[in-house]
């Protein structure tokens, strides 16, 4: 049924149980008095009726603070089903010749809850106000920490970038040593391969000297040992001119001895003369091979000498090559 209702008197919210009735009709039940004024009232009840216009409504029961001796009649002006299931129906209602008794004490009923109600918009609206003020605080509060926070992040956003920058230069100068690390790792690696294939070269040719050297102190060796013989040829000679000194008994004699003489000296200065070739080549070969050990020594020509650092030079040569010759020399003495 479509809403009628003009609501002429003011009218305040109830949520109270409620009996009714149907006048002349045994459709009766109970529902929820959903609003009340001095000339009506709407309720809410799960009965299951189809509510007619015009009909008559007995209530046999009131909210508490109504007082009424007799039962209220009204009637229905509109009615609307309520719910997804339309289980619900919502009927609204107009008092029908009610006295005054019971229009006081609607009235009164009305009033309170007017002031109660008023009371609560009061006090909602104090709290509304200060809901409204907290809101607005925390909106500036909110704001200013925003702002702060803005502030933190954009500082920490440039510390970020700044800090990215140095690392990004930091990175790209590692790149950089890396790559002179890597370079100069690399000629040192080519400079050890040198070294390497130097120091072999170095070991091999040292040990070719050692070979070379231990000719030469084979050659000296065979010199010295042609030394003793001619010194034991010289003496033979000496034994000789000596016996024979003593048994010449005439001038063809003295004469066959000279003659032998000259080819026994003659003998002596050849083999005098070879051996200091000889000893002259050997004192050559010497030297050169000792300039080859001063090179592949490498330390300013400097050896190693009974632990002791031993630089020869010249003079040293001189004296060497005075005592080599020294210990070659023969002596011949010339019998006129």
């Amino acid at each position: 049924m479509a809403n009628t209702d003009l609501r002429k008197n003011l009218r305040v919210k109830e949520d109270l149980p409620v009996r009714w009735r149907i006048q002349d009709s045994p459709i009766y039940g109970e529902g929820r008095l959903k609003n009340l004024s001095t000339g009506g009232l709407s309720f809410e009840t799960n009965a299951q009726f189809k509510p007619s216009d015009g009909c008559v409504f007995t209530f046999d029961s009131f909210p508490e603070g109504v007082k009424v001796s007799d039962s209220l009649l009204g009637r229905l002006v509109w009615s609307q089903k309520k719910g997804f299931s339309k289980s619900k129906t919502v009927c609204g209602i107009e008092f029908v010749n009610p006295t005054e008794n019971i229009v006081a004490h609607i009235r009164e009923r009305v009033q309170k809850r007017i002031i109660q109600s008023a009371k609560r918009r009061k006090v909602e609206s104090f709290f509304a106000v200060l809901l409204l003020l907290f809101l607005l605080a925390f909106t500036v509060y909110s704001v200013r920490q925003y702002l702060a926070v803005y502030g933190d992040l954009s500082s920490v956003n440039n510390a970020m970038l700044a800090t990215s920058s140095k690392q990004a230069a930091l990175y790209r100068e590692s790149l950089q040593q890396l790559a002179i690390v890597k370079e100069t790792l690399a000629q040192t690696e080519m400079l050890l391969n040198q070294v390497k294939a130097e120091n072999a070269l170095l070991t091999k040719m040292t040990e070719e000297q050692k070979v070379k050297l231990a000719e030469d102190e084979n050659t000296i060796t065979q010199l010295k040992t042609q030394n003793e013989a001619t010194i034991n040829d010289l003496t033979e000679v000496r034994d000789k001119l000596h016996f024979y000194e003593r048994d010449i008994k005439s001038l063809e004699d003295g004469r066959d001895l000279i003659k032998v003489f000259r080819y026994k000296i003659h003998d002596v200065k050849r083999a005098v003369h070879d051996i200091r070739r000889q000893a002259y080549y050997a004192k050559i070969t010497a030297l050169k091979e000792l300039d080859k050990l001063k090179l592949l020594q490498g330390n300013n020509g400097f050896f190693v000498k009974s632990g002791k650092a031993y630089q020869s030079n010249a003079s040293n040569e001189a004296q060497q090559a005075a005592q080599a010759n020294r210990r070659i020399e023969v002596n011949v003495e010339i019998i006129k």
